[in-house]
């Protein structure tokens, strides 16, 4: 229960039901480029600085998803996905035996 001025207030729940939560028109796309984009427009507050890291981080994943399944579809976004682009990024040395990327790059764009 919900507090507000004391009272205790039901919580508004959504039950199980076969409508899905978002409705998207069929011909509204569904690359993860797309929604990067949206998550960039609507919902991100950082830096300037900050947002260029993070979308060279989700480039990167982008390109690696693009890469190994020919597609940046929402739907081919698995965790054995996310898992293997985290051991891409791991095991990437430069030619003196250093990483590439740093921990924060390869533990940010998969995170969920």
């Amino acid at each position: 229960m919900a507090h507000k001025a004391g009272r205790l207030l039901p919580q508004i729940t959504i039950g199980n039901s076969e409508t899905a939560l978002i409705q998207l028109a069929e011909n509204m796309p569904d690359g993860l480029g797309w929604w990067v984009e949206q998550y960039f427009r609507f919902e991100v507050t950082t830096s300037p600085a900050s947002q260029k890291v993070q979308r060279r981080d989700l480039a990167l994943f982008l390109q690696y998803m693009t890469t190994e399944e020919s597609t940046d579809q929402r739907v081919a976004w698995t965790p054995r996905l996310s898992r293997d682009f985290q051991l891409h990024v791991q095991t990437t040395v430069q030619d003196q035996g250093r990483r590439v990327w740093s921990d924060k790059t390869i533990n940010g764009p998969t995170k969920s």
